[in-house]
């Protein structure tokens, strides 16, 4: 399962969206004027999630990383182009460089490999759009993987991963892979490790709901642990959940397990620019590197004040942490060929404990 961009429309090189260039540069701008559900901008997102008047005060020392995966690395190009349409005070900024082209050849605009680097100063805030389905990967591996994200954590590094595209699991294929073939939802990794912060995804504005798209077989991701067991941070609020859910989907979870997503943002009817094109797409995807954004700006502010980086952000978000976030009540995590997980006041195993606060 892997949390993956889905595409819904391609728009082409040449749109031209009057309501969000209209409020380009504008002050004072609201919700209902910045967003549009049919194409969800850098404008609207900034608007609806407060951080639209926001200056950076340490540019060059805070960083945000972005990982990719399967030849998924960002194109230059591209993000120049999507700079230029949604951000033209900051393509002038972004990092170019030129090179010679001999015999033909071309001008490639992704890495050759992806080698890691014994860095000493990592970006303070890491997002991951991908996932695997949980029972897919050794249990050997999920574990040592999960510890080494805990020492990113201690380092002062705060992960986030997108919580997946199919709800409890693709409609056909939610059963165990041990021979049994038991029907059972299927949870994600990386999602399902305690110590990274999971995101799930949203849409509309007033109220944001559990995003769900059936024409492209889109549902946020959520759900509860086979591998880990749930974390004492979690104790006090998940088991309530759990018992709101009666006999619902008994047999079918891990109750006794991890729950995520661990918080939400929109990630529904994205624009964006892919090879070349303007394209709309859904997914957790989107909303990872959406909230990721916001944890950045958040370090920024800690930074310029020389005060501790946010880190692993789960042992706060489930305290004080969670008055930051609009709880979001309506929808599920619909899957498996049913329905899923409801959105419910406080966390939800769908929506966490919702979005950024304005």
């Amino acid at each position: 399962m892997r949390s993956t961009l889905k595409p819904v429309n391609p728009i082409g090189t040449s749109y031209q969206s009057p309501k969000w260039h209209s409020f380009l540069n504008a002050s004072n701008i609201t919700v209902a004027q910045a967003c549009n559900a049919t194409a969800v901008t850098p404008l609207c997102l900034r608007t609806l999630y407060g951080t639209y008047d926001y200056t950076p005060k340490v540019p060059g020392i805070n960083k945000v990383g972005l990982t990719d995966y399967l030849g998924e690395s960002n194109n230059r190009s591209d993000i120049y182009l999507f700079l230029q349409m949604f951000r033209p005070e900051a393509a002038s900024e972004a990092y170019t460089f030129t090179f010679d082209i001999i015999a033909n050849g071309s001008a490639q605009q992704t890495p050759d490999n992806a080698t890691q680097l014994g860095a000493p100063d990592l970006p303070q805030t890491i997002s991951t759009s991908y996932g695997d389905d949980e029972q897919t990967v050794p249990y050997a591996y999920a574990t040592l993987a999960c510890q080494l994200f805990a020492q990113l954590g201690a380092r002062g590094i705060t992960l986030l991963f997108a919580s997946g595209d199919s709800g409890l699991g693709p409609t056909g294929v939610c059963l165990s892979n041990d021979g049994k073939n038991t029907t059972m939802f299927l949870p994600s990794f990386h999602a399902s490790c305690p110590y990274v912060t999971t995101v799930g995804a949203t849409k509309n504005f007033a109220p944001e709901v559990a995003a769900f798209d059936p024409a492209n077989n889109f549902a946020s991701g959520g759900g509860f642990s086979n591998y880990f067991p749930r974390p004492a941070y979690q104790d006090p609020y998940v088991p309530d959940y759990i018992a709101s859910l009666g006999s619902r989907f008994q047999g079918l979870y891990n109750a006794s397990g991890r729950g995520y997503p661990d918080i939400a943002a929109q990630g529904f009817r994205f624009l964006t620019v892919w090879d070349g094109g303007v394209v709309v797409l859904d997914g957790t995807s989107g909303s990872t590197p959406t909230a990721a954004g916001v944890v950045s700006l958040v370090n920024d502010a800690l930074l310029a004040a020389g005060r501790a980086l946010l880190g692993w952000l789960n042992p706060w978000l489930y305290g004080m942490g969670k008055k930051g976030f609009t709880d979001v009540v309506e929808g599920s995590a619909i899957g498996c060929g049913g329905e899923g997980f409801p959105a419910e006041a406080g966390w939800d195993a769908v929506t966490g404990w919702g979005t950024p606060v304005s």
